[in-house]
This record gives C-alpha cells, sequence and structure tokens, in this order.
C-alpha cells in the first residue's frame, strides 16, 4: 500500500514537471513574440555591436602579430567608458553626441534603441 501511494506521488511528480516545462516554453515564446514585436532590430543590432568588437579584437591581434604600432586601436580601453568632463573639459565641444563602448551596450540592454537609424547616429 505504501509503494502505491509513492508511486502515485512520483506520477503526479512527473505530471507537474511536464506542466512546468511546458509553462516555462509557453513563456519564453511570448517572450520571443513580444521582444521581436517591440524591438524588431534588436537582433540585428546585438550582432552589429558583436562584430564591431569581434573586429577591433581582431585588428589588435593582427597589429600584435605584426608588430606594428597599437596606438590606433582602443589597446588602453579608452572608448569602454564615456570621457570624464574632468579629465577633457572640451570634450564635448570637439566630439558632439559621445558615445562609450560601454554607454552602447547598455542602451542596448535597456532596448533603448528602436530602429537602426538610431543605432547609426
Amino acid at each position: 500500500m505504501l509503494r502505491d501511494h509513492l508511486d502515485k506521488i512520483n506520477a503526479i511528480a512527473d505530471l507537474m514537471r511536464k506542466r512546468e516545462t511546458r509553462k516555462l516554453w509557453q513563456a519564453q515564446e511570448l517572450q520571443n513574440v513580444l521582444t521581436s514585436a517591440l524591438h524588431p532590430h534588436e537582433e540585428t543590432l546585438w550582432n552589429a555591436f558583436g562584430k564591431i568588437t569581434a573586429y577591433v579584437i581582431s585588428s589588435f591581434e593582427r597589429l600584435k602579430q605584426t608588430h606594428q604600432p597599437f596606438h590606433s586601436l582602443d589597446r588602453m580601453s579608452l572608448f569602454k567608458y564615456p570621457v570624464l568632463k574632468a579629465q577633457v573639459p572640451d570634450y564635448t565641444d570637439v566630439v558632439k553626441k559621445p558615445m562609450s563602448w560601454n554607454d552602447i551596450e547598455t542602451k542596448l540592454n535597456k532596448h533603448e534603441y528602436w530602429d537602426i537609424k538610431d543605432f547609426k547616429v
């Protein structure tokens, strides 16, 4: 009798596990549909950002192998974070819309790019 009860509990646990797995799958599908409807260009923008950063890294590696100077690339992560006004007071006089790698990634994470035009600017 105890064995029968344990088998029933095991069967119920299996059904619950299958139900919860199905609910998770449905929630993920719903999220995918909503994301693609609300942010149709997000995947393209992430791919572009990935290609840009991969290009910078591969260019850096290529220059390193050929023993060329690295000053043309961001080897010291100078563009990873925004330029501080205290360090370069007239920076915004020269660069009207400053941007850093970190800013771009943050905007992508917050879904602030509503179309590709905003990403390019």
